[in-house]
């Protein structure tokens, strides 16, 4: 995508969807940068690119949208860091977000925030207080939301923001459970609106454990079979299966705390092993044999019920 053609692609989208220039540039750049790039007569970086793109659900390689040689030295920094953080090199990672933060002048915000993130991402891994995820996370978001306790109407999101948001949700930033429940399902429709391909499978997978997880946690497991099945269905319409073996196997114990010790018990029980059923198989297809340890164990202590057994029948 040439960068004439990416302001042919934002006004399409923006005028499609109906948003107003401040809508998407809020928080990213001026709205007469944003005009101007729609016009064919403003270039801008990759990052900025892919930041305006992602607020109207769209995305491309950042290589496609490369502005300069500064700006692919940066794109390969980034590309390594994410590389990095993907195999679990945290050592690495933090030095190379340090090699990006001597690259940046005060005015890059977008790159700041991209910074912050990455410094996310690695105090969460290496379980850092609460305090410090919170402060880290909201900092950054705040380059582009200026105030997340605020309602969310006419906001609109690229997947870094969401994935913020995301953070904060996992840590109970926001104080009461059914505001953040409302705000996630806002987040899934926004998404299921405005995304297509494999950004609204993979983000919607994201927002829906995330939903999962705190409802555990309230011990709703009534919303977490419901919620589950949601992302049992959006996965259904892609191409992957990664993360059915874990919903499946969330889905049996949550029917086994919902129902065990009920009158419908020995129904729900059929169903729960039906569910690790599915859980154990999806996980041996895909190699995950610490799940399938895992489920092994459950359905002998929990359901009396050895799977193994069960799984050989179908060698």
């Amino acid at each position: 995508m040439e960068q004439n053609t990416l302001g042919v692609v934002l006004s399409y989208y923006r005028e499609k969807y109906g948003f107003s220039l401040e809508a998407l540039s809020g928080g990213i750049c001026s709205t007469a940068t944003l005009s101007r790039v729609e016009a064919g007569s403003r270039e801008i970086d990759s990052l900025m690119a892919e930041a305006l793109l992602g607020r109207v659900g769209k995305e491309v390689t950042q290589f496609e949208l490369l502005l300069n040689d500064d700006d692919y030295a940066m794109w390969q920094k980034r590309e390594s860091i994410h590389a990095a953080l993907k195999e679990k090199r945290y050592d690495e990672v933090l030095e190379g977000v340090c090699q990006y933060e001597n690259m940046l002048t005060e005015e890059q915000s977008l790159h700041w925030q991209r910074c912050l993130a990455w410094r996310v991402q690695l105090v969460e891994a290496q379980g850092v207080s609460r305090e410090k995820i919170f402060r880290l996370a909201s900092d950054a978001l705040a380059y582009t939301i200026s105030n997340i306790d605020s309602g969310m109407a006419g906001q609109l999101y690229n997947p870094l923001e969401i994935r913020l948001i995301l953070v904060l949700a996992r840590h109970n930033y926001f104080s009461a459970v059914e505001k953040v429940e409302d705000r996630l399902l806002r987040l899934v429709r926004y998404v299921e609106t405005y995304y297509s391909g494999r950004m609204k499978e993979t983000l919607g997978i994201e927002i829906l454990l995330t939903l999962i997880e705190l409802m555990e946690q309230n011990g709703e497991d009534d919303k977490v079979i419901s919620y589950v099945d949601q992302a049992v269905a959006l996965i259904a319409k892609g191409r992957g299966i990664r993360h059915v073996a874990k919903l499946h196997y969330i889905k049996a114990r949550a029917i086994e705390r919902l129902y065990c010790g009920s009158a419908n018990w020995e129904e729900q029980e059929r169903c729960c092993r039906e569910e690790c059923a599915m859980a154990y198989y999806v996980a041996e297809i895909m190699g995950e044999k610490e799940l399938m340890e895992e489920i092994t164990a459950y359905c002998k202590e929990e359901l009396s019920w050895q799977i193994t057994e069960q799984a050989m029948l179908f060698d």
